[in-house]
């Protein structure tokens, strides 16, 4: 019997995994295999490291970059392996990790690294859509952008993804891809949301969000590519009063886009810098992008989200 296939981030993927994540089933033919390789640990032991990170990621993990025989093989502290090569991204699990884990790196790592090798821009951010385009937000980890995407959803938009923004620059219009119909959320926000906590599942063991499907649970999913029309950078913070949007140079637009990568160090390593920058620029150099910068507070979330809707009413 064939494996199940799924629609994420503009790609047709074909498994068996158990994902706890929300998907969308697919009959188009597959672009992507994912799949349990268990000889991929012992395989990579065995191959040269050619790369290892020296900045920890929010759950403390370390990441190594190892060269088997056949495409680029990824170590990761909790005990995750993945060989990616072009139509194939392969797993194994040792010690304490599970399927929360090889998950939670799937999406987070692997997968993005397999979409910035085949020309696809993968960025930290969050990104809502109208029928006719799109807008990225982007922010630090507690940086408001998936609260900022929750009360623009109130208001009419779609997600297209609350995490990884997956853009796609190389044709004459650039185009967000739409990732999976869920939205991840802290407890005290589906409260806020949603009214209670009961029914969603923690994204993992050592992530304390919670997965919350839309459609069923409340709110849209925009499940087709949008034009990005704009990104924002939002900055919240005590020390101003006023809902302020701003231009942004292209020098400090191309350092926003670089430091908002989802897997810049790895790009590089693997030898993807000169393509990288070059479609970096061209995305800076075609979509606007934009401070909002806003006071901290749950009480000038109205505000905010006002401004930046007078702001896209007249783009």
């Amino acid at each position: 019997m064939p494996a199940p296939r799924f629609s994420a981030f503009g790609q047709t993927i074909e498994s068996r995994f158990p994902f706890h994540t929300a998907l969308l089933g697919s009959q188009a033919v597959p672009t992507l295999r994912f799949e349990l390789r268990e000889e991929l640990t012992s395989q990579l032991t065995a191959a040269p490291v050619f790369y290892q990170s020296r900045r920890r990621r929010g759950d403390g993990c370390v990441v190594q970059l190892h060269r088997p025989v056949q495409g680029v093989g990824i170590r990761l502290a909790d005990g995750v392996d993945f060989s990616i090569q072009p139509e194939v991204l392969s797993y194994a699990a040792a010690g304490t990790a599970g399927q929360d884990e090889v998950e939670i790196d799937f999406f987070g790592v692997a997968l993005p690294l397999w979409l910035e090798m085949r020309g696809v821009l993968v960025f930290h951010a969050a990104c809502v859509a109208s029928d006719q385009y799109s807008i990225g937000l982007l922010a630090d980890c507690g940086g408001g952008k998936t609260t900022l995407a929750m009360e623009l959803m109130r208001r009419g938009f779609s997600l297209l993804t609350d995490d990884h923004l997956a853009v796609n620059a190389e044709g004459q219009r650039t185009m967000a891809l739409p990732a999976v119909p869920e939205i991840r959320l802290w407890p005290e926000q589906a409260e806020r949301y949603f009214n209670s906590v009961q029914g969603f599942r923690p994204v993992g063991r050592s992530v304390p969000k919670l997965r919350v499907p839309l459609g069923e649970s409340g709110g849209s999913f925009a499940a087709s590519p949008r034009r990005l029309s704009a990104l924002y950078l939002v900055e919240r913070t005590a020390q101003v009063e006023q809902v302020t949007i701003e231009p942004l140079s292209l020098r400090d637009a191309l350092h926003a886009l670089l430091r908002y990568s989802a897997t810049p160090l790895l790009c590089e390593a693997v030898g993807l810098r000169t393509q990288r920058l070059d479609r970096l620029s061209r995305l800076v150099a075609s979509v606007p992008i934009r401070r909002l910068r806003c006071p901290d507070g749950l009480e000038h979330l109205a505000a905010t989200v006002a401004v930046l809707q007078e702001e896209l009413s007249r783009s």
